[in-house]
């Protein structure tokens, strides 16, 4: 797979970390710079732990884990950590009140 750039040069596309990389976009969150990063790093560490802990069935669990935040999560960890803050700023403003 290859990727034409500015000025005519080819380089290499990697056919596994274009998929993966999306997949961490989606599980983080679009829209936002740091999205991605915790996209990253959850998805990574839950393929660690699932392949050390249930190594037949890792595969299974990550397309199971990518399904259910793109199902219940569409704006990925950081939307709903943003979802969160939002209702824990609301909930003080009307003890305040």
């Amino acid at each position: 797979m290859f990727s034409i750039h500015e000025g005519g040069r080819r380089t290499i596309i990697d056919p596994q970390i274009t998929p993966e990389a999306v997949v961490w976009v989606a599980v983080g969150g679009r829209g936002t710079l740091v999205g991605p990063i915790v996209g990253a790093i959850s998805v990574n560490a839950l393929k660690s732990w699932a392949s050390r802990e249930y190594p037949a069935h890792c595969i299974l669990l990550m397309g199971l884990g990518f399904v259910l935040v793109v199902l219940f999560l569409p704006k990925g960890l950081v939307g709903l950590w943003e979802t969160i803050l939002s209702y824990w700023k609301n909930r003080k403003g009307e003890k305040a009140s």
